[in-house]
């Protein structure tokens, strides 16, 4: 994380190769191997420290108020992320040290509850020290084991659910700028050049559709996506959240064809994917089926998925409606897997062979 804009440790993962090499939360990272980290981003910093397995990364940092630099090699491993560790202190309290709000933690926390009531102690301390967060409904259902039935623990608010709400901003300038200038025949055009740059950046300046993409998680080859990838795993230096799984492709179908997607979704807390034209301008979705999210998809009893892409609709669930577009992309984003996702398996087929 960032303090004060200096790169600084929240808490070593414990058993992690940084906290065995001695780093401590509060640690200032000043540099990595030989990089100074002024002004750098925390996620090239993750990026700088993360390396193949047995290599070694050298951080210079420092600690508490001391003005000298402890300078500390770490052997890079696989890093196995804790969920929740317990402990049976001679004092007869029970320590609960819950690392993180995952898809498996209430089951886990209940599996430590049971261990705290078959311990015999009757002092429990919940540690969550060092814990980053997760999965809302985990921290909501744990919340849960010590707090009355009907007793709100979270409450979201915002414009769309309360409709008495108003947020009133202003935007004040520290200094006066007095009036604008007269808005002369120069100005006028240097703002007309600058309407006609925007629109050809956003029209024909856009990459043109069909010529091959240079990202690594897209398919060059129609009707297939490719491989889900992140920007945090790449070590690649472009836009992009790295919290999120990419996977793209285009489709290429005549009226009468579909093309079928399959596949599982890991657990992850949120995913989608949705149909762009050629433009990367998303298709209709007010009045036409033009994405999916994993809410919303009918899953089979096996847990996996079938999308259909069709111009028309095939009678069959999870239907994602071209539009009359001949060709356009398609994009999916896996918001935190907790594995890595799956390629989605496209095939063409008649739409009539669909029928059920």
């Amino acid at each position: 994380g960032e303090k004060d804009n200096i790169l600084t440790v929240i808490s070593p993962l414990k058993d992690s190769p940084a906290e065995k090499a001695g780093i401590k939360a509060g640690d200032k990272i000043l540099k990595i191997n030989s990089l100074a980290t002024d002004n750098m981003s925390i996620d090239k910093a993750i990026n700088l420290i993360r390396g193949k397995k047995g290599t070694t990364v050298t951080l210079s940092v420092l600690r508490g108020d001391s003005s000298n630099p402890l300078t500390i090699a770490i052997v890079r491993d696989t890093i196995n992320l804790p969920t929740i560790d317990t402990k049976a202190r001679p004092d007869g309290v029970f320590v609960i040290s819950l690392y993180g709000f995952t898809a498996t933690s209430p089951d886990l926390f209940q599996n430590a509850l049971n261990s705290f009531i078959k311990s015999g102690d009757d002092k429990l301390i919940l540690d969550l020290r060092g814990n980053p967060g997760g999965y809302l409904d985990a921290a909501v259902e744990i919340g849960s084991d010590f707090l009355p039935e009907g007793d709100v623990i979270v409450q979201e608010t915002s414009g769309k659910t309360d409709p008495d709400l108003a947020v009133h901003i202003s935007i004040e300038p520290l200094d006066d700028p007095g009036p604008p200038a007269p808005l002369g025949d120069a100005t006028f055009a240097a703002r007309l050049r600058q309407a006609v740059s925007f629109v050809r950046s956003t029209t024909i300046g856009l990459r043109v559709w069909g010529t091959p993409g240079t990202v690594p998680f897209r398919s060059n080859v129609a009707n297939n996506v490719g491989t889900p990838w992140s920007f945090r795993n790449s070590g690649v230096d472009a836009a992009g959240a790295v919290d999120i799984y990419y996977s793209t492709g285009s489709w290429d179908l005549g009226p009468d064809d579909a093309l079928v997607m399959e596949g599982t979704i890991p657990p992850c807390a949120f995913t989608n994917v949705v149909l762009w034209n050629v433009h990367m301008q998303t298709l209709d979705y007010v009045h036409r089926p033009s994405s999916l999210n994993s809410a919303q998809i009918a899953y089979e009893p096996d847990g996996s998925y079938r999308i259909v892409i069709a111009a028309r609709d095939p009678g069959v669930a999870n239907w994602i409606d071209t539009q009359g577009h001949r060709h356009g992309d398609i994009f999916w984003r896996f918001l935190l897997p907790e594995e890595q996702p799956e390629t989605p398996r496209c095939r063409v087929v008649p739409v009539g062979a669909l029928a059920p």
